[in-house]
């Protein structure tokens, strides 16, 4: 093969990666909504049905009614269905965020340096998904600003640091999403169970 052929076909590897991956990133987008609105559903639903299931009284002898233990056995896994799926909608956003300050930051840095910034991932860290998701949630900022182009060398490590928590949030939000759907669909399968009996 010669090498403009060779070329050739990397280029239009690239756009075909680029196209699916955009598709991925959507249908993951509506499929994370879609189990939160279905999460939400279920639990306004049940919260409607409440007064039928209110009567759960504790007593020491061996009957006790079911239907009242799956019927709050249901709105807890739901409402944990509905708390990992907004985990998995903001790691969502803010890996999208921080991808889109990775790129200005490598158009900006070529741009002040003429110096192209590494592809790659820095080191693997033993701080979790979750505890990395949580700093940002709640008031770390990783992003690059401005005064971080004074300093070549700082602005190189800040920019990894960005790297390695999108891989973070990337897998959070596949990892929450996965465990959305099957929390929500048992959800779903103990209330239909409830409802057949």
């Amino acid at each position: 093969m010669r090498e403009s052929e060779k070329e050739e076909k990397l280029k239009e590897y690239d756009i075909r990666h680029h196209f699916w991956r955009d598709k991925v990133f959507n249908q993951m987008a509506y499929s994370i909504n879609l189990f939160l609105t279905i999460g939400f559903g279920l639990m306004g639903f049940m919260i409607s049905q409440k007064d039928q299931y209110s009567d759960w009284t504790i007593s020491s002898t061996n009957d006790c009614n079911w239907n009242v233990i799956f019927f709050f056995i249901t709105m807890l896994i739901t409402f944990l269905s509905i708390i990992i799926g907004t985990i998995s909608v903001t790691s969502r956003l803010f890996d999208l965020r921080f991808t889109s300050n990775i790129l200005k930051t490598r158009k900006k840095t070529l741009k002040n340096f003429d110096k192209l910034l590494s592809d790659d991932f820095p080191d693997e860290t033993n701080e979790k998904n979750l505890i990395s998701y949580f700093k940002v949630m709640f008031g770390k900022n990783y992003r690059i600003s401005d005064k971080d182009y004074l300093n070549l060398e700082l602005l190189e490590q800040k920019f990894m640091t960005l790297r390695g928590l999108t891989r973070q949030l990337g897998r959070l939000s596949w990892i929450t999403h996965k465990v959305q759907i099957v929390v929500t669909l048992i959800a779903v399968l103990i209330y239909g169970f409830l409802i057949v009996n």
